[in-house]
This record gives C-alpha cells, structure tokens and sequence, in this order.
C-alpha cells in the first residue's frame, strides 16, 4: 500500500516514528518538511499531500500534528479526501467501514507511537463496507 504522510512541528518526531514504522512494509510518501523554521503550519504542510491523495497518487495518508485537530480540518478540505481524528479503535474501524475515511490524523499529544500503531493497523486492514454507505460518499463529493 502506498502511504502518504504529513505533519506540523508538534507531529514530526510521531510521524518520524510512524514513517519508519510503515516502511517495513508499505511504500511511503514523505510528505513531511525536512526543517521548521517557525513559519510552518499544519495547513501548508498538509495543502500538497491532501491533493496527492485526492489524485490517487497515494492510497491512504496519516497526518500528524499535535492535537490531529488542524490536519484533520486541512484534510478534509480537499474534494475526494476522508479524514478522521481520533484516539478510539472502535471509531477508526467505523469510519473505515462506513465512511472508507482515506486518511487518519493523529494528536502527538494524545497518541504515543504504540497506540498510534494500533490505530494505524486498523486503518489499513479494515475493508470499507460499500454497499448503502457507497450512496453517502458519492454526496460528500456534490
């Protein structure tokens, strides 16, 4: 599966983690700055890997920040892109069968690198449902 991530200041060393983690099996998009210089913003940062995935060039995508919060907004701003933020398994699973959310935003200040890797393995191995769910995406993106 090819995964694209992104993050703020507050996300890089979780999303570092992640990355390394899913490298092991995964292609992975680096869509993370390579420095801060003060000036960055979960906003800017997520601008360019939402419209990747919103293109089909990455399958899903995982953008950090502190709370998940700001990404999770960015992200869904783009037509075609499904994000949640969330701590919770159960809801991860949901949004994946029912809303086939496309990109999962983490709080680097709500998630360690294990329970993010629990929420992460949920993401990419539950399949979405389709079925009367498939109806409510297509409204989504009128």
């Amino acid at each position: 599966m090819k995964i694209i991530i992104s993050c703020d200041h507050a996300g890089w060393e979780l999303a570092n983690q992640i990355k390394n983690y899913l490298e092991k099996e995964h292609e992975v998009i680096n869509g993370m700055p390579p420095c801060f210089d003060g000036l960055d913003s979960y906003a800017l940062n997520t601008k360019k890997p939402r419209k990747m995935l919103a293109k089909g060039k990455a399958d899903r995508a995982i953008f950090v920040c502190g709370s998940g919060v700001g990404v999770c907004i960015s992200a869904n701003r783009e037509k075609g892109v499904r994000a949640l933020n969330s701590v919770s398994v159960a809801e991860v699973k949901l949004a994946r069968q029912h809303n086939n959310i496309n990109c999962l935003c983490l709080g680097a200040n709500k998630v360690d690198i294990e329970k993010a890797k629990t929420l992460i393995e949920i993401f990419l191995t539950v399949e979405f449902e389709g079925g009367r769910h498939e109806a409510r995406i297509k409204q989504l993106d009128k």
